[in-house]
């Protein structure tokens, strides 16, 4: 037996180096993962460089191909363009118009040196045409021109690119050789070069340092994005491992056991290393596969270019679609589509899908239908229309767009797990100390047996910590509410001076104790109802007011402010307190952080301003704070304020607020009244802009057209139904996000479920109540600027 409890540690500390071994092990593949990383945004840095390249280079010889077949140009002589000595074995070199204007040749590379000098002017990227053999002196090549154009020569080679600098500026190099062609022999047939030969080479230089700054953020990115992830991996092995360590050292008493929890513990870890191998290579598979296919027809739908992203997407080579019909990459239904673009488009001019992204249905080689991304542009070629079409295989990302959904549903599962555990903990918690609060109460009034003073002091500090931990159970159990949305609000119009009479009620009494006198400007002020909800409003004056008493300094003073701002009544607490640095002040609001605690002894949980945050937002308004170190702090929040509306039977009548800022609202209902009605409600409120459509087809395009922030839609509708209008809409990229609410007058217990499953933010029964709808729609639209 003693021999056991003598080898007991000696097997726990066998986990040490597992941990570190881990340790490495993730080390190597986050090491890994970011080399891999950087390397391919190098390539793709040089990638877009080199195209650039071969652009500009295009551009020189198209421009030079022009000017060899019309045999050069004649362009009037000036400074700028003197004739060229080495023409001078052309006779008609220059020449004198009937006009009495003077004129002289410019060969192709006259023409194109002089381009290649005005791009360096106005662009940076530089151009020579050089080689071995020579009339002008200036076209000598440099070192590694000469280098490329004897490779041209005797090897053979097609074309050289390369990073290099060039007065100490990044650049990469790109040449091709110039080819001894019909019409050179005019200009360089007497130095010997015959039709075929190498005669020379056209470089371009592309200026990199924009492109090398760019590498250098997305550098950047990766490397904070990889030590992020590294340093949890790190943390959750050492976390694991010391409570795999401290359970060996509890329950390992016997070898027996000792063996089966090693085997359980090699078991996870050759799981967690699979597991890990696996996301790795399915992040290696996202990245190699993001490229988009490009894909090139004519007017009559013959596909002209066909890319070795498109080849992956469809599984076709660019000899089995070149020439073919667009249509074999398609479905039979949405070939007949694309044909009915195409006419149109070529008929009227107009179309509804060139220049906007959407979701299509495509066809792989083997028959298989997948989920397309789809952007058309289209391109006039002299008496050609072609379209480019960049496409992205949408496969993945469906499964992702699911694994994200599995995702959250579990982590709302743990939030509410932890709620639970939490209101469990503070039941357990309330019961001792309702015994030390009430217990050290009683011992302080001590009538027949008195405390002396030591003793009088001690229970105080007991009663006080006693008050403090009661107060933190019950601001963590507000935190976990707010956050669970496990609390309900009840938003109607409110008093604010009302609120804030309350509030000073309560905190001046101690603010007398400490000398700090309150200025009160709001009482006097002549203020509209606000829209939210009493009780969390008032909470959230307290808490203001509570910390400017706290974070204040004895005889200071707190200063209450209002104003209007536009939908919003906006009111501030100032305090004379030492104040809060700049760089903190991004931190005031986040849980648990006490800032300013250094300063004294000042009780407190760090909870109390995150709370406050979270219920003025969840009330559609806002916080922030200003602060001055040495001076004070500021805080003000926003609240909407109600809209008043007369009416002759039941006098004045108070509208929820909307959220501030212009907004487009869709009615789809064939019922005239109802539309009408809601017409008449949103003409009170000057930031909406009501349009109304009868149909699902009329409101589908008016949505395409107008973009509206939210739609409201009858299920009921003559034609296309609201379901299958719905689902048109979030097919569609560009109408896909916009948020849509279900109206019918089916009161069928299921129909409010079938709705909110087929996709709709919310669902409200007819005959609806203005209050309800109007409710809703500020709740909706409030998530679009406040997530």
């Amino acid at each position: 037996m003693d021999a056991q409890k003598t080898d007991t540690p000696d097997k726990g500390r066998t986990i040490l180096p597992l941990i570190v071994l881990f340790a490495v092990l993730w080390t190597i593949v986050v090491a890994a993962s970011l080399a891999w990383n950087t390397h391919k945004a190098e390539e793709e840095v040089m990638n877009l460089a080199r195209k650039e390249a071969l652009a500009m280079y295009n551009k020189d010889m198209g421009f030079r191909l022009w000017g060899t077949r019309h045999g050069g140009v004649y362009v009037p002589i000036s400074d700028h363009t003197p004739p060229s000595p080495y023409l001078a074995h052309i006779p008609e070199r220059d020449i004198e118009t009937p006009s009495g204007k003077k004129l002289t040749l410019m060969n192709p590379a006259y023409m194109v040196r002089q381009l290649m000098d005005n791009y360096n002017e106005l662009y940076g990227t530089r151009g020579h045409i050089t080689g071995l053999v020579l009339l002008r002196p200036e076209n000598a090549p440099d070192t590694w021109e000469s280098k490329t154009l004897k490779s041209f020569i005797e090897d053979g080679v097609k074309e050289v690119s390369e990073l290099t600098e060039i007065d100490g500026e990044p650049f990469l190099r790109l040449m091709r050789p110039m080819i001894m062609t019909k019409g050179c022999e005019k200009c360089h047939g007497h130095l010997g070069f015959r039709e075929g030969d190498i005669r020379g080479g056209v470089s371009v230089a592309i200026p990199m340092k924009s492109y090398l700054q760019h590498q250098a953020a997305q550098n950047q990115v990766l490397y904070a994005t990889h030590g992020s992830v590294w340093l949890i991996g790190l943390f959750l092995i050492g976390f694991g491992g010391r409570k795999i360590h401290t359970g060996l050292q509890e329950t390992l008493n016997a070898e027996q056991e000792v063996r089966k929890l090693n085997h359980d513990l090699e078991q996870r870890v050759a799981e967690r290393t699979k597991e890990l191998k696996e996301k790795e290579e399915r992040l290696r598979m996202t990245v190699e596969n993001a490229a988009d296919g490009i894909i090139v027809i004519d007017e009559t739908g013959i596909i002209d270019t066909f890319n070795e992203s498109a080849q992956h997407i469809f599984g076709y080579t660019p000899d089995e679609v070149i020439g073919a019909d667009i249509a074999m990459l398609m479905p039979d239904n949405e070939g007949k589509k694309h044909d009915g673009y195409v006419s149109n488009l070529l008929k009227t001019g107009r179309s509804t899908v060139l220049g906007v992204g959407r979701e299509v249905t495509a066809k792989r080689k083997n028959g298989d239908l997948f989920p397309l991304h789809l952007a058309v542009s289209q391109t006039h070629m002299e008496d050609r229309i072609l379209f480019s079409a960049i496409c992205r295989d949408l496969t993945h990302e469906k499964k992702i767009a699911q694994e994200l959904l599995q995702a959250k549903k579990e982590a709302e599962q743990a939030n509410h797990a932890k709620s639970e555990f939490l209101s469990s903990m503070s039941h357990e918690l309330r019961t001792p100390l309702n015994s030390i609060i009430g217990f050290s109460q009683l011992l302080n009034l001590g009538n027949n047996e008195p405390l002396s003073a030591g003793q009088s002091d001690k229970v105080k500090q007991i009663h006080n910590a006693g008050q403090h931990l009661l107060s933190l159970i019950n601001d963590i159990l507000d935190l976990s509410r707010i956050e669970t949305q496990g609390f309900s609000l009840s938003l109607e119009p409110i008093d604010v001076k009302k609120a804030i009479q309350d509030c000073l009620t309560l905190i001046t009494p101690q603010a007398q104790k400490r000398k700090i006198r309150i200025c009160d400007n709001i009482t006097s002020k002549d203020l509209p109802l606000a829209f939210a909800d009493f009780v969390r409003f008032k909470q959230v004056l307290m808490n203001l007011l509570s910390n400017a008493l706290k974070y204040n300094v004895k005889g200071g003073q707190i200063t209450l402010s209002a104003e209007i701002n536009g939908p919003y009544i906006k009111l501030s607490v100032a305090d004379t307190g030492a104040g809060i640095a700049q760089s903190q002040l991004d931190q005031v609001f986040l849980p648990f952080n006490r800032l300013g605690h250094e300063n004294g002894d000042i009780e407190g949980t760090g909870i109390g301003l995150s709370i406050t945050k979270k219920l003025i937002e969840t009330m559609n308004g806002q916080i922030t704070v200003e602060s001055v170190l040495n001076q004070g702090s500021t805080f003000s929040i926003e609240i909407p304020v109600c809209i008043s509306v007369e009416d002759s039977e039941n006098g004045i009548q108070v509208l929820p607020i909307l959220p501030a800022g212009s907004w487009r609202i869709l009615y789809i209902d064939d019922n005239e009244s109802n539309c009408s009605l809601l017409n008449d409600t949103f003409s009170h409120y000057d930031m909406v802009e009501f349009i109304s459509a009868h149909t699902g087809e009329e409101g589908i395009n008016l949505a395409y057209e107008e973009l509206p922030d939210i739609i409201l839609m009858d299920l009921n509708l003559p034609g296309m139904d609201g379901f299958s209008s719905l689902h048109v809409l979030k097919n569609d990229d560009v109408t896909c996000d916009i948020p849509v609410i279900a109206l019918s007058a089916n009161r069928a217990k299921n129909q409010r479920q079938l709705a909110l499953q087929a996709g709709f933010q919310s669902y409200i029964a007819k005959p609806f109540d203005i209050d309800d709808l109007l409710t809703t729609i500020a709740t909706i639209l409030s998530r679009q600027i406040r997530p």
